[in-house]
């Protein structure tokens, strides 16, 4: 497993950059819809941080556990 892991953040590149933009066009008809779309979007952008930070988090406590074994 220790091997498994060097060899995953061996491949990994350490530096952070943003990912990208992500870009959503929708035609929308009234403006209860679109506050509708707009708090789905909000739930989903910030469920993707939180499994970005588990995810992190993770990183984190693998690195450490490889360090010392």
């Amino acid at each position: 497993m220790k091997n498994i892991l060097k060899r995953l953040f061996a491949k990994r590149n350490i530096k952070k950059r943003p990912v990208g933009n992500i870009s959503l066009f929708v035609e929308v008809e009234n403006i209860s819809e679109l506050k509708e779309l707009t708090q789905e979007c909000c739930e989903a952008i910030e469920h993707l941080n939180n499994c970005i930070d588990k995810l992190n988090e993770f990183e984190i406590k693998a690195s450490t556990s490889s360090a010392n074994d």
